[in-house]
């Protein structure tokens, strides 16, 4: 090593340098990528049923204030209006606990969901609906 020029040494320790600059840039960008991939799943897995399972809170919430509102008035037309608000929000929350359903759930999400199921049929047949 003693034998080589000044500029080859240099020469090699740029060459060395570079090539583990490009391995720690390429390790980076590897631990970037599996990142955003373990970012997207939380996201698509969790995230989004968050938001389905808060929209059809929101949206029980809106028939529920409708038909109390409708009641407070005591008019046929504000029953009637609040019979199509409720019906629409009911179809709206039925596509979204469909949409929930068809994400990825673990075994006890899973038990709550069917759970859950089971109260909101119930709920709509001897709650809502009576009440209209």
């Amino acid at each position: 090593m003693n034998q080589l020029k000044i500029a080859t040494r240099l020469g090699l320790l740029v060459g060395v340098m570079a090539t583990l600059l490009l391995a720690i840039g390429s390790l980076g960008l590897y631990g970037m990528t599996r990142s955003d991939q373990a970012l997207d799943t939380v996201y698509k897995d969790r995230t989004v049923p968050i938001t389905q399972l808060s929209e059809i809170q929101y949206l029980q919430l809106r028939s529920l204030l409708s038909i109390v509102n409708a009641q407070m008035i005591a008019s046929s037309a504000s029953m009637s209006k609040a019979a199509t608000e409720v019906q629409n929000n009911s179809r709206q929350a039925a596509e979204l606990w469909a949409a929930y359903q068809a994400s990825s759930m673990r075994p006890e999400e899973t038990k709550m969901a069917l759970a859950y199921g089971e109260i909101q049929k119930k709920y709509l047949q001897e709650g809502l609906e009576p009440a209209l």
